[in-house]
């Protein structure tokens, strides 16, 4: 008889899963693919029905956008239980992640990683992540690619055969795991008015305020954050994501004072 198939693992095979929450962020996605489009071997995107305040909102991908890569994607949207608000409704979300996943037969050394679209990591992070889960600690630029903030946890990555849980759990422990100092969250792109509707919307509804849209207009005026920091002037440089250097993203992204 002749001997049986060998594995991906048994050839010493390797697949990268970039596992992500979608909200109609188009330019961030393209931002994401444009750095991390050529070591990936699939990106999961999950995109929920409505906001996670219940309410219904726009959700789908146009492919077209991102024909270069459509081999790569695999968009679903998600039903959520419209019990769950707030930080349940991100969650629930979240851990579908995994379940969308499992649809491509993950094995114990391919990569995954458990993130939101606008958490970019670097495509030299792999040969870290082969040798278990990280947290990532991430340089932050704010509403413009000229403002920036200190450094935050973000998400998480590894080995899919060393995880400990579902991918919400992976990510509420990234400060218990050891840190990789890596990539940016860039945050709040988009103008004032998309931020507004974004704060409507997100879970952190102990920072809304009376009138968001007039909060979010005078926040990008000045360059202030959500939580009343003020936010750094900085200049592009050589170690941004290529598609802020490059001047492919939208002009909003490029706001001064």
């Amino acid at each position: 008889m002749g001997s049986a198939t060998p594995t991906r693992s048994q050839l010493g095979l390797m697949r990268v899963f970039d596992c992500i929450l979608f909200n109609q962020e188009h330019a961030m996605l393209e931002c994401r693919l444009t750095e991390i489009g050529d070591v990936i071997d699939k990106i999961i995107v999950v995109e929920s029905t409505t906001t996670f305040m219940g309410q219904p909102k726009p959700h789908g991908l146009d492919l077209d956008r991102f024909y270069q890569w459509r081999d790569k994607i695999h968009y679903e949207t998600f039903e959520p239980n419209q019990a769950l608000r707030g930080w349940s409704a991100e969650h629930a979300q979240r851990d579908h992640l995994f379940t969308v996943l499992q649809q491509f037969s993950p094995e114990a050394q391919d990569i995954v990683t458990v993130a939101d679209c606008d958490e970019i990591w670097h495509p030299n992070d792999i040969d870290i992540l082969k040798d278990g889960w990280r947290g990532y600690i991430m340089k932050r630029l704010v509403m413009s690619a000229y403002w920036r903030l200190t450094d935050e946890h973000t998400m998480v990555a590894g080995p899919w055969g060393q995880r400990s849980g579902g991918a919400q759990h992976m990510r509420s422990n990234r400060e218990r795991l050891p840190n990789l100092q890596s990539g940016w969250h860039v945050s709040w792109m988009g103008g004032p008015e998309w931020a507004a509707n974004k704060m409507r919307s997100f879970s952190h509804q102990e920072l809304m305020v009376a009138d968001p849209d007039e909060f979010m207009a005078e926040n990008y005026r000045i360059g202030r954050s959500i939580r009343g920091e003020t936010l750094w002037e900085v200049d592009i440089a050589d170690h941004y994501p290529k598609y802020i250097r490059d001047n492919l993203a939208p002009d909003s992204w490029y706001r001064k004072r």
